[in-house]
C-alpha cells in the first residue's frame, strides 16, 4: 500500500523496521548527503546502516530521529532544486506500507530537515513530514531570504517579537484596496517565518492620527484574515502621525519595526527625537511605495529629478532608519520575478541583521 504525505502531516503504522530512499530533481544535477540524527543530537545513532547512495535502513527506533539532506560539498542547493523522499514501514506480520512524502524545495540552503521518525505505542512508528511555509508569496519570500543568507539557519536568528505597522492616510487606500499592501505583509510573514520559526507573528498596528493594535497577530496562518478584518474595512483618515506610533510602540517596549507607507511623513521632522526617546533602542525600517533612490532594483531606480523620498534622506544618513522603496505599479511583479524579489528580501535581511 502507498500513502502520500503532505507537508506537515504524519502517520502511524506498526513496524520493526524503515527502508528510507530519495531522489533529487532540479534544472541541474547535485549531489546530496542525507544524515540521521537523533533528536538528543547524536548523528548516525545505534541502528542506522546505509545501503547504497541512496538508501538507509532504520533497524530500531529508541528515541525520536530526524532525517536531513545537505548538499554534499560546501555550496548551496541550485535553484529549483527539489529532494523527494520515501519511507516503506515493515511489519512483523510481513506487511509493508510505502510512505512518499511530497517534494521538499531545497533550493538556497545548505541543509534541510526532510522528515522525522518517532517511536510510538505498542510497536507504532511515526513518519512525520516536516513542516514548510504554505504556498504564495510567504514561501517565495522564506526561499529568497534563505538564498540571501544560506550560513544562517532558517529559525535562528532570535530577537523580540516583530512589529508591522500600516499607515492609514488617505493616499495610501489605493495601496490597500490594489493589493499592494497585503503583498508587501505576505512578504514580511515569510521573512518572519525564516528568522523566527515557522509559527513566528508579528504585531500588527494601523496608524493615523492614533495608533490601534491589530487582531489577529499577523503569520502564515493568520495573513489573509489579518488583512481582509484589520485593513479593508477601515477608512483611511486625512493624515497619520508617525511619531504617535513610535511613542506608542516604545511603551509597548518594541525593538524591531516595520513601517508600510507611501511617502515621507508629515511629521518627518519630529522623528529623530521620538527615536532617540526610546528607553532601548528601536530598529525602524520604511518599506514605502515609491519611486525612490532607495528601491533595491537598479533598473527601476528614477533620475534623481524624480526622487520622491529626498526628505527621509537625512534620517538614513544619520542612522536614525533605514529605508527600502518599490515602485507600486511593481510590487506585483514581485510574485513572478525571483530576481526582484530576491533583491528586496535580500536587503530586508541585512536590516535585520544590522
Amino acid at each position: 500500500m502507498v500513502v502520500i504525505l503532505s507537508e506537515g502531516e504524519s502517520i502511524s503504522r506498526p513496524a520493526v523496521y524503515a527502508e528510507v530512499s530519495w531522489r533529487t530533481e532540479g534544472p541541474a544535477e547535485f549531489a546530496v548527503d542525507v544524515d540521521v540524527r537523533a533528536i538528543s543530537g547524536q548523528v548516525l545513532p545505534d541502528g542506522i546502516l546505509r545501503r547504497g547512495p541512496n538508501q538507509i535502513i532504520v533497524t530500531r527506533l529508541p528515541e525520536p530521529l530526524a532525517v536531513t539532506v545537505r548538499i554534499a560539498g560546501s555550496q548551496t542547493f541550485p535553484p529549483g532544486a527539489t529532494v523527494g523522499t520515501s519511507v516503506t514501514l515493515y511489519a512483523q506480520t510481513g506487511d509493508d506500507e510505502q510512505i512518499v512524502l511530497d517534494l521538499v524545495d531545497v533550493s538556497g540552503a545548505t541543509l534541510q530537515e526532510l522528515f522525522r521518525l518517532e517511536p510510538g505505542d505498542h510497536g507504532q512508528w511515526l513518519v512525520r513530514a516536516s513542516a514548510g511555509v504554505e504556498d504564495g508569496l510567504a514561501r517565495l519570500a522564506f526561499y529568497s531570504a534563505r538564498r540571501s543568507r544560506p550560513d544562517i539557519a532558517p529559525g535562528s536568528v532570535g530577537g523580540a517579537v516583530p512589529t508591522v505597522a500600516v499607515d492609514l492616510s488617505a493616499s495610501m487606500r489605493p495601496l490597500i484596496a490594489g493589493g499592494q499592501v497585503a503583498v508587501a505583509l505576505e512578504i514580511l510573514v515569510g521573512l518572519n517565518a525564516w528568522a523566527h520559526g515557522l509559527e513566528a507573528k508579528a504585531q500588527g498596528w494601523a496608524f493615523g492620527t492614533e495608533p490601534e493594535q491589530l487582531q489577529p497577530m499577523l503569520s502564515a496562518a493568520t495573513h489573509e484574515e489579518f488583512v481582509r478584518t484589520a485593513l479593508q474595512g477601515r477608512i483611511p483618515e486625512s493624515g497619520a502621525s508617525h511619531r504617535a506610533l513610535i511613542e506608542q510602540l516604545s511603551a509597548h517596549h518594541s525593538e524591531r519595526l516595520t513601517i508600510l507607507c507611501d511617502g515621507v511623513p508629515g511629521d518627518v521632522h519630529a522623528l529623530p527625537d521620538a527615536l532617540a526617546a526610546t528607553p532601548r533602542p528601536m530598529a525602524c525600517t520604511y518599506l514605502v511605495f515609491a519611486h525612490s533612490a532607495f528601491d533595491t532594483d537598479e533598473l527601476e531606480r528614477p533620475q534623481p529629478v524624480g526622487e520622491e523620498l529626498s526628505g527621509l534622506f537625512p534620517l538614513v544618513e544619520g542612522r536614525a532608519m533605514s529605508v527600502v522603496a518599490v515602485a507600486p505599479e511593481r510590487v506585483a511583479d514581485l510574485a513572478t520575478d525571483q530576481r526582484r524579489l530576491d533583491l528586496l528580501v535580500g536587503v530586508l535581511v541585512e536590516r535585520m541583521l544590522a
